[in-house]
């Protein structure tokens, strides 16, 4: 009888016709849906075979390749698509976005970048690789170029977290001093009629920035059961995309009094003696608590540390180690002289723009490395500085400040339309004759 059932299911299928490729994609796709993407994988490789060129089923066997983290399959059949796909098709934009996924997670980030700037072709407003190149652009330390993506990305979406939260942090990088003059007054850092910025003041919005990306207004209204005192938190732009919330000067103030408490008791409870809690150092000589118990910035990277249960700081008994102390003596002998530290990122960006090699910046341009540790790298500062006809020190500093995104009027006349010509030879590394002394 089963055998009979049998026969007369497979008779009534081969009369009733095979499945057609929409029945199957449909199965695909429910599978899809319900997160069952080795079955609905499965469906769609079936689905192939009824035509083996479709590149709807490419386009979803990819998607589910990429989503197992099977980046070399996902990498074919995306590639595999494109060659079929006519150039007007409404998937030339994703498919070469994704391609663009795919090399950035290997890290091959110049194909990445060229595959989100196919995708833009085919579509401006794709999000997802107006993000790409942004990050991308970071990375390369083009931090204007990666706001204005984020900014970008944002007027297509304006409610994209990843946009809007890397835009965001990029602030103390990008703004120029009226932007950070406007970011103070909003915060009532500083009174409302200041019309000009300091390095104090500078400083001041790196910090309340730096306490509202690390999360110091969840902090705060945590400490505070959701209630925290009038005038500490301040809210802008209610009811659009743009809502925020920001620490006050009083609300950041208020962060660091509490945290510094916590430190503190956990160095306390850690075994430190009450004595000694406020005399520690960290590992580079600096006190980890200022005069009035509040936590330094070197004092913050202790506690961090401590949390995750790294030990990087000394007892008023003990010696700094040899090292740091070195490393730190050095250091400070640098910043003394008016000299200022560059990160190895804007190291890298000053060779990149002046042409220079390391001997000739060292040599003659006057960049101080401290190598104790880890290269560390210092150039003169503006205290430093003598106006001079063709002065390339005044230009190193320039391109330092065009890298973070600030502009002083006493270094305008460097910047041209997006730049200024390289002070060395291409070849050589050495300064051009117009420099040379």
């Amino acid at each position: 009888m089963k055998k009979l059932l049998a026969i007369f299911l497979l008779f009534t299928a081969a009369f009733a016709g095979a499945r057609t490729i929409e029945q199957c994609m449909e199965e695909g796709n429910i599978l899809f849906k319900d997160n069952r993407l080795e079955d609905a994988k499965t469906v769609f490789l079936d689905c192939s075979k009824l035509d083996a060129e479709n590149t709807d089923i490419m386009i979803s066997v990819a998607g589910i390749f990429l989503l197992q983290n099977n980046l070399t399959q996902a990498k074919d059949y995306f590639e595999k698509a494109l060659k079929l796909l006519p150039e007007n098709s409404r998937y030339n934009s994703y498919v070469y976005s994704r391609l663009g996924d795919i090399y950035f997670r290997v890290n091959n980030l110049p194909k990445a970048k060229k595959n989100y700037q196919e995708s833009l072709k085919y579509n401006r407003a794709n999000v997802n690789s107006i993000i790409g190149e942004g990050v991308i652009s970071e990375k390369e330390g083009k931090l204007k170029d990666a706001a204005k993506a984020y900014k970008t990305a944002l007027a297509v979406e304006p409610y994209n977290p990843i946009a809007r939260e890397n835009y965001r942090r990029l602030e103390p990088e990008i703004f120029s001093d009226k932007e950070i003059l406007n970011a103070l007054i909003i915060r009532k850092a500083v009174a409302d009629d200041k019309e000009t910025v300091t390095e104090e003041d500078r400083t001041l919005f790196l910090k309340i920035h730096r306490a509202e990306q690390s999360m110091g207004v969840e902090y705060l209204q945590d400490k505070y059961k959701g209630r925290a005192p009038e005038g500490m938190i301040i809210e802008t732009g209610a009811g659009t995309p743009e809502l925020r919330f920001m620490l006050s000067l009083k609300g950041y103030q208020e962060v660091m009094r509490i945290m510094s408490i916590e430190a503190s008791r956990y160095f306390m409870d850690a075994g430190v003696n009450t004595s000694d809690v406020y005399r520690l150092r960290a590992l580079n000589g600096m006190p980890v608590f200022d005069d009035k118990g509040v936590l330094t910035e070197e004092g913050i990277a202790v506690y961090k540390a401590a949390l995750e249960g790294r030990k990087e700081f000394v007892l008023p008994s003990e010696p700094i180690p040899a090292d740091r102390e070195k490393e730190a003596a050095q250091v400070q002998a640098l910043i003394s002289a008016g000299y200022v530290e560059v990160t190895a990122k804007e190291f890298e960006y000053i060779k990149s723009k002046t042409l220079c090699s390391e001997n000739t910046l060292a040599k003659d341009l006057g960049v101080k490395g401290v190598n104790v540790i880890r290269p560390r790298y210092f150039i003169e500062g503006p205290g430093r500085l003598v106006p001079a006809p063709a002065n390339p020190k005044e230009i190193m500093y320039a391109v330092l400040l065009q890298f973070r995104g600030q502009t002083q009027n006493s270094y305008s006349s460097f910047f041209g339309r997006g730049g200024f010509g390289a002070i060395c030879d291409k070849q050589k590394g050495s300064l051009l004759s117009l420099y040379q002394r």
